[in-house]
């Protein structure tokens, strides 16, 4: 949901992640500011620090956007505070503050935000949170421009939380015939999504590698059978194409082999009437 009040944005988002009401609190409050380190310096256009761990309830971290040109570049200081309610939620909340480990710079806009997060436990291994945001991006910034970069930035929270989850999932904990596997291959739909269609596959290709490398379900299948990423690039590319067929037993499979399979499942998925069915096939 996104409202607008004068100049400030205001974004709420929700999900259910299966895991335990603490661990997720946990890794939004700390593990995720490592996680997101990671993430920035692959894309080498963020900033994502922690400044100081004022005590186990409180740290403040520096966050920065570098904005196409001719914008200028935005950052913000958040101090992030812990709370446990008497009810069983806990509440984590983000707002704009100073420190002398991220001083003001000339050539950078710093950003008012603020950030609520309400996490209430749905059942030992489910946990609802609830993740509300306010922000001006500042500076003379069209109203259009700023919904465009900042808007699905502050709704990523929960797909960015599930999608941790079911990362570090081990294989024995995985639901591989149920809502697990459902929500992994939606989640890899959606970041692949970009550049599924596009003309040059080492795009593609380079986006599953690291969305392999970063599951540990699909680590083991990787090392297990080397050729499976490259039959679920041709799966996600889903281009119809005249319809080849291999004869070779699992053990014996190829990245050529793989190929041809995984060209065959855009054909089998015009003539079949499930997903499961086109498996099977």
């Amino acid at each position: 949901m996104t409202s607008k009040d004068g100049q400030h944005n205001i974004v709420q988002s929700s999900a259910i992640v299966r895991a335990p009401l603490m661990d997720v609190v946990a890794f939004m409050a700390g593990a995720e500011a490592e996680y997101m380190q990671i993430v920035m310096e692959e894309r080498k256009s963020n900033v994502w620090k922690v400044l100081e761990h004022m005590n186990e309830h409180c740290f403040v971290v520096h966050w920065g956007m570098v904005f196409p040109s001719p914008l200028q570049n935005r950052d913000a200081v958040l101090k992030c505070i812990f709370q446990e309610q008497v009810d069983g939620t806990c509440v984590l909340s983000f707002a704009s503050t100073e420190h002398e480990g991220a001083s003001p710079q000339g050539h950078v806009v710093r950003i008012k935000f603020a950030r609520l997060l309400r996490f209430s436990p749905v059942s030992p291994t489910l946990t609802r949170f609830t993740a509300t945001s306010t922000f001006s991006i500042g500076g003379a910034v069209p109203r259009f421009v700023s919904d465009t970069l900042t808007t699905p930035a502050a709704t990523r929270s929960p797909i960015n939380t599930l999608g941790y989850f079911l990362k570090i999932k081990e294989t024995a904990d995985f639901d591989a015939a149920g809502q697990d596997a459902r929500a992994l291959g939606q989640l890899l739909v959606h970041e692949i999504e970009p550049v599924r269609t596009k003309k040059r596959p080492e795009e593609l290709e380079a986006k599953l590698h690291v969305f392999f490398y970063r599951t540990t379900v699909l680590r083991e299948v990787a090392d297990m059978h080397p050729w499976f990423s490259e039959m679920l690039a041709e799966v996600l590319r889903n281009k119809t194409s005249a319809p080849r067929t291999t004869k070779a037993k699992l053990a014996d499979f190829t990245e050529r082999d793989a190929v041809i399979t995984g060209q065959a499942v855009a054909m089998l998925m015009l003539s079949s009437s499930t997903p499961d069915a086109v498996v099977d096939e």
